[in-house]
């Protein structure tokens, strides 16, 4: 909060992460560290992004839309575009 030009109280910042979770984020386990470790060997891509693929896969995610994967592409059948 302290980066934000405007910056952010705590509870206000609280209270949006707090939004987030509508979307039934997934917990980091063995699972999607397995999952992200097999596409960054498979498909080249870095840690970070693996992680991404990963979780949507495991997320039942249909579209992954995304500036940072490239255009069209798809792995492990998460489509992912701009």
């Amino acid at each position: 909060t302290r980066k934000l030009r405007a910056g952010l109280d705590r509870e206000a910042a609280r209270q949006e992460i707090r939004g987030f979770l509508a979307w039934r984020p997934l917990s980091l386990d063995a699972a999607l560290m397995d999952g992200a470790w097999g596409i960054q060997d498979r498909h080249g891509l870095s840690w970070w992004d693996s992680l991404i693929v990963a979780a949507a896969q495991l997320g039942s995610c249909r579209y992954l839309l995304t500036e940072d994967l490239g255009d069209g592409g798809v792995v492990l059948s998460v489509s992912k575009s701009f």
